[in-house]
């Protein structure tokens, strides 16, 4: 049995008035229906009125008996989607498709699920699958359209240090400040960036590069994506690396980019220690330092970046917590080879990090885990100074996330003025 009905989500993350929508257009069932279509209807009604635990009930129920009923699937499908139980929506839709591969609209609810997991390739399939069947739909094409328009930062595991927004306002006031020293007619602004996991940092480069440079920006990536290291990370990062679920994000990430008038971005799929040694002297205005984690490696990342710095450029970075004068030395090269851990006071750092930046710079500019130093003529660095320059939040972000940026510069003005 295959019912046709619609299900199309203009936004990506679904929601409980979309799926009730979606839902109320069903036909009603006629009297004197058998007990197995009560069943179904009576799951219909509850998913309609919110109660998706006995919902789910009696969606199992009935797919026992009724294991060929598409539309079954595909309403345990809007189910699991609307609570955010987006493989098992796959799963799901999928089941219907096999029953079903010409519904239009089971085609485009896996798309919308496929999409909001991170599997941009398997989206774009369904997409294309679903056009096959119906060339002529303006609501698929507009779907398809809004998906490849925008970024793409869902999941728990999509935004790098999410327990601290703030840093990304930070990032984009470094490039202010070389907006406003680099002279009327400027170069091409050169960033370097190594560690882009799925490209929210880069979406945070590219909006500063649009909206507070206006001059040209070229923005180079260096990240493995999950060919090297990914171990040494949290399990969901790790999965996200392994998986290339967090390389298909950032490569349509990079895509939107892309699409901005003044920049441009080139991605090396390499580790640093391969990638950086081929790169020329002092040919980055700004330097982003994210990579490996361990001591050996962000040492590494920093000597070597040193080298690309061009004097005037900032090089800044994630993970400095805590400075090296705020803990205790031991403790740090007790663990060089550790990622986050928390000390002995009950406070959590990144310690290979602390110790790489306190060997190479000493103290240095840093807020909410985000540090920076500009490098000077003669080779040495200085402190970076804020207050005078424009930071932008992450439009790109969650809501919910930039509130937390908005209130963190509400209560400290380190920043000379905030976009957004």
């Amino acid at each position: 049995m295959t019912s046709g009905r619609k299900a199309l989500f203009k936004v990506c993350e679904p929601n409980m008035r979309a799926i009730r929508a979606t839902i109320l257009r069903w036909p009603k069932m006629p009297i004197g229906m058998p007990t197995g279509e009560q069943l179904f209807k009576a799951a219909v009604q509850h998913q309609i009125d919110g109660n998706l635990g006995e919902a789910e009930r009696l969606y199992q129920s009935f797919l026992t008996d009724h294991p060929h009923r598409d539309d079954a699937y595909f309403g345990y499908g809007l189910l699991c989607l609307g609570a955010g139980r987006k493989e098992e929506a796959v799963g799901h839709f999928e089941r219907a498709l096999f029953i079903a591969p010409g519904n239009v609209d089971y085609w485009a609810n896996l798309a919308t699920a496929n999409y909001s997991i991170g599997r941009i390739n398997d989206a774009g399939y369904a997409h294309l699958r679903a056009l096959r069947i119906e060339p002529g739909n303006i609501d698929i094409q507009q779907l398809r359209d809004d998906f490849a328009a925008k970024p793409h930062v869902f999941g728990e595991s999509a935004i790098h240090s999410a327990h601290a927004p703030a840093r990304q306002v930070y990032m984009s006031a470094c490039v202010d400040i070389l907006g406003k020293s680099l002279g009327d007619t400027p170069p091409p602004l050169r960033i370097l960036e190594i560690g882009s996991y799925m490209g929210a940092s880069l979406l945070t480069w590219a909006a500063a590069a649009e909206r507070l440079y206006r001059k040209g920006c070229e923005i180079l990536c260096i990240d493995p994506w999950g060919d090297s290291g990914a171990g040494q990370y949290k399990p969901g990062v790790q999965q996200a690396l392994e998986s290339q679920i967090a390389y298909e994000i950032f490569r349509h990430n990079a895509a939107v980019t892309g699409k901005k008038d003044n920049v441009s971005v080139i991605e090396m799929r390499a580790t640093s220690r391969a990638a950086l040694p081929l790169l020329g002297d002092k040919q980055f205005h700004l330097i982003y330092v994210d990579g490996g984690h361990f001591y050996d490696d962000a040492n590494f990342d920093i000597g070597a970046c040193h080298r690309l710095l061009s004097p005037g450029g900032i090089m800044c970075g994630d993970d400095l917590e805590l400075q090296a004068h705020q803990c205790d030395m031991e403790f740090l090269r007790a663990n060089t080879s550790a990622d986050y851990v928390t000390t002995p006071n009950g406070e959590e750092l990144h310690p290979g990090v602390t110790l790489a930046v306190h060997e190479f710079f000493g103290k240095v500019s840093a807020f909410e885990g985000f540090w920076a130093m500009r490098k000077q003529d003669g080779g040495g660095y200085q402190q970076v100074e804020f207050s005078g320059a424009t930071g932008i939040i992450p439009g790109h972000w969650p809501e919910h996330l930039q509130d937390q940026a908005r209130a963190h510069f509400a209560e400290n003005q380190t920043i000379g003025a905030l976009i957004g």
